[in-house]
């Protein structure tokens, strides 16, 4: 588990993930965020924060 901690304002979108891997890879991610709305933009995982403040989020990953 890896734990991110940002401060962001309302509406901030910010890169999580730059590039997922490729699909030929077998696993998972699972990103969990206190509010707002994690999203998939091309090959990169971005979060858009619903309020402003300090937000801890929570990103698993396993490999296969």
């Amino acid at each position: 588990m890896i734990t991110l901690v940002l401060k962001v304002k309302k509406g901030q979108m910010t890169t999580l993930i730059e590039r997922l891997p490729e699909r030929e890879t077998t696993g998972w991610h699972k990103l969990i965020a206190p509010d707002g709305e994690l999203k998939r933009e091309d090959d990169a995982v971005v979060y858009v924060s619903a309020s402003a403040g300090k937000k801890k989020i929570e990103r698993y990953q396993v490999a296969q």
